[in-house]
């Protein structure tokens, strides 16, 4: 599927983009340690203000070892606003790993590909 870059109030080192059709989803590809907490809640803060309500979050550039508590962090940030979040690029086993019951708040949370995350975000959004 093709995305549409979407213009932030300023550029920032993460691609973000949408479906054609879901105004209210944004796609931030490639999030790794290197851009930083504090990007993202910038990035999250300018998709707020358009209105966006969904957003997917790819976590493939993420080393595994980190995956779980970037995810962990990333809730936090996405929950706090009203997002409908979903992460790609993680599986649900790394997700869960060393945090108990952390499994249950990213059930259904998770999708193999974007365009999967796409796909699953708009019947959740219906």
């Amino acid at each position: 599927m093709q995305y549409v870059p979407i213009n932030l109030s300023k550029q920032y080192n993460l691609p973000v983009s949408a479906p054609p059709g879901q105004d209210s989803t944004a796609i931030i590809q490639g999030f790794d340690a290197s851009h930083g907490f504090g990007e993202m809640r910038e990035i999250l803060t300018d998709l707020m203000h358009m209105g966006k309500h969904n957003v997917i979050i790819d976590l493939s550039h993420c080393p595994p070892e980190t995956k779980r508590i970037t995810m962990a962090y990333l809730e936090g940030l996405v929950v706090t606003p009203g997002f409908n979040a979903m992460y790609t690029g993680v599986s649900e086993r790394e997700a869960a790993t060393g945090f108990g019951n952390l499994d249950q708040v990213f059930n259904g949370k998770i999708e193999p590909t974007i365009d999967h995350a796409v796909r699953r975000i708009e019947l959740r959004s219906d």
